[in-house]
C-alpha cells in the first residue's frame, strides 16, 4: 500500500479516466492476442498443406 495512490475520494475525478485507460489496455491486449492466434493459425495451416 503506497501513499502515492491517495484516498479513493481524492481519485474520484480521475476514476473514469483510469477505467477508460484500463478498458483501452484490455482491448489492445485482446487485439494483440487475436493477432498472435491468427498468425499461429495461418502458420499451422501452411505447415498442414505441405
Amino acid at each position: 500500500m503506497s501513499e502515492s495512490q491517495g484516498s479513493p475520494k481524492e481519485n474520484q475525478g480521475s476514476d473514469t479516466t483510469g477505467l477508460m485507460q484500463t478498458a483501452t489496455n484490455q482491448v489492445e491486449l485482446t487485439a494483440t492476442k487475436l493477432a498472435v492466434a491468427k498468425s499461429l493459425l495461418v502458420a499451422a495451416e501452411k505447415e498442414h498443406q505441405t
